[in-house]
């Protein structure tokens, strides 16, 4: 997903209105399923991450809502 964002020239940036204190760390599992591997973005409606998937073994993306 980085290469594609790299070759179509996206830079996605931080929301300076998010709290990134208040949220789950890289690493942190969800709902003992989800493996939160790096941030994504933010926005006004939150923040998504690159997750691994435990029950299917793939890589999906977990958006948390503020």
């Amino acid at each position: 997903m980085r290469r594609a964002r790299k070759r179509l020239g996206i830079r996605l940036q931080r929301d300076p209105d998010v709290d990134m204190r208040a949220l789950p760390a890289i690493g942190e599992v969800l709902a003992g399923r989800y493996e939160l591997r790096e941030l994504l973005g933010s926005g006004s409606f939150g923040v998504v991450y690159k997750a691994f998937d435990r029950e299917l073994s793939r890589t999906v993306a977990v958006k948390i809502l503020r």
